[in-house]
Parts: structure tokens; C-alpha cells; sequence
């Protein structure tokens, strides 16, 4: 018998094992649900706030309707595209965190 595909077999087996179990399967999901949310969240905040273009915000929230359509339907191109939407969207907030143009608030 071919040690390797013991090996594949066994691995397997442990796999489905673990994938069925419930705590695996909420955690998974709850971070599917989490991501997802926060991606929007941080969206709406730097759109809000105004400390990075509206157009990076818009990006940053773009990308997860198309992150929500890859996940059921296992489309990769999806995925990458509103990765690629994140990620052009976040470097004007990395831009902004480096950069303080206005000195920050006094507490009165």
C-alpha cells in the first residue's frame, strides 16, 4: 500500500471529522458574518469621518457585496476582485494614519 495515500486518507478522514462538528461550523461562519461586517463598518467610518476620500471608503464597502457572492458560489475571481477593492481602499487610510494634517482636539 502506498504510504502517501494512506496518509491522503487519513487526512482526510480527520478533516471531515473536524468539519462536521458544530463549534467548527458556527466559527466559520461567525467568521465569514464578521468579516464581512466589520469591512463595511470600517467603510462607513472612514466615509463618515471624512479623513481619507469618499471614493476609498466606497471601495472598501464595495468589495464585500462581491466577497458575499464568492463564498456561496466559490467564484475566486470575486473574491480577488473585492480583495483588490479593499485593498486600493485601505491605502489612502494607511496614508492617513502616517499623515496628521490637522493637530489633534483640545478636551474643553
Amino acid at each position: 500500500m502506498n504510504p502517501i495515500t494512506t496518509a491522503a486518507s487519513a487526512f482526510v478522514a480527520i478533516w471531515n471529522g473536524v468539519a462536521a462538528e458544530d463549534v467548527i461550523v458556527f466559527l466559520q461562519y461567525s467568521w465569514v458574518v464578521g468579516h464581512l461586517l466589520g469591512s463595511v463598518l470600517l467603510g462607513s467610518a472612514l466615509w463618515r469621518a471624512r479623513v481619507i476620500p469618499r471614493w476609498a471608503a466606497g471601495l472598501i464597502i464595495i468589495g464585500v457585496p462581491l466577497q458575499m457572492v464568492a463564498y456561496p458560489t466559490h467564484q475566486g475571481l470575486f473574491q480577488q476582485l473585492g480583495f483588490a477593492l479593499v485593498c486600493i481602499g485601505s491605502i489612502p487610510a494607511a496614508r492617513a494614519m502616517f499623515i496628521d494634517p490637522k493637530p489633534a482636539a483640545v478636551a474643553r
